[in-house]
């Protein structure tokens, strides 16, 4: 793979990771308009690597909760705000781990690889995000975070399997319609990320040393640093603009581009 499309798939990855436009979508179309092979799967592990440093150094007061809060629930006898706010983005993530298990298992994962399901569910995905953002009384805090909550969200999160729905799409239109503002409905989203990113790049590296043609020290040293340095600093900056972005306007830029992307996918690519 050449420095360009290094540089280009890095970008890509960290840009879109964490806003509700779906990494995977525009990563899977860039064969339709580059020649470019299938990454490796060190490639991949590299650009998760840099999207999960950044949002782990924006968030490092979150990581340090999630953390205590581990070491709480595995070696203290007292709980404390930190052990309850670990098991509740764990409760969160499980939703998207059983489903993960239940598409592995009856191989319903390669059928979603597609651009037809790209294109709808970019659509049909971005639809309850507006209905959400308008029509939702979005006042509650992150610090309100229950029970309810996660499993809630976490329900909204798995259905991220399906290409095209977006992750932090999902956990957002979950996140505005039990109640939350659009920034503590983003943070919530970027909190949920970091075991989701993590629990994938474990996969990767499973996957990477159970096929046997894949070494992963063949693979160019150079090109893995690019590749997580490119993409860290690309999440970085998204997040950053995100952030600022979202506290003053609604979703619905988002929205539209989905809509637009999806259209564009279906209308111009002709793939219906």
């Amino acid at each position: 793979m050449g420095f360009f499309h290094l540089i280009l798939l890095a970008t890509i990855q960290g840009l879109t990771e964490f806003i509700p436009v779906s990494s995977s979508a525009h990563l899977s179309i860039l064969p339709l308009f580059f020649y470019i092979e299938k990454q490796s799967i060190g490639i991949d592990i590299a650009v998760h690597l840099g999207s999960l440093m950044a949002v782990c150094h924006i968030f490092h007061k979150d990581l340090s909760t999630l953390f205590k809060g581990l070491i709480e629930v595995l070696f203290r006898k007292d709980k404390s705000k930190d052990s309850r706010i670990f098991l509740l983005v764990l409760i969160a993530t499980a939703p998207i781990v059983l489903m993960t298990i239940v598409f592995v298992l009856f191989d319903l994962i390669n059928h979603l690889r597609s651009i037809h399901v790209i294109a709808i569910a970019s659509i049909v995905f971005s639809i309850p995000l507006l209905l959400a953002d308008k029509i939702c009384k979005k006042k509650r805090f992150i610090e309100e975070f229950s029970l309810s909550d996660a499993i809630y969200i976490g329900f909204w999160q798995s259905l991220a399997i399906i290409p095209g729905a977006s992750r932090s799409g999902c956990c957002i239109t979950g996140a505005l319609i039990r109640g939350f503002r659009n920034f503590d409905a983003a943070h919530l989203s970027l909190i949920m990320s970091i075991p989701t990113i993590l629990g994938s790049s474990v996969l990767l590296v499973l996957e990477l040393f159970t096929q046997s043609s894949t070494d992963f020290f063949s693979q160019n040293l150079i090109d893995v640093i690019y590749c997580v340095v490119l993409s860290y600093f690309a999440a970085f900056v998204s997040i950053k603009v995100f952030f600022r972005f979202i506290q003053k306007i609604s979703f619905l830029p988002f929205v539209i581009y989905r809509i637009l992307f999806g259209s564009f996918i279906i209308i111009f690519l002709g793939y219906f």
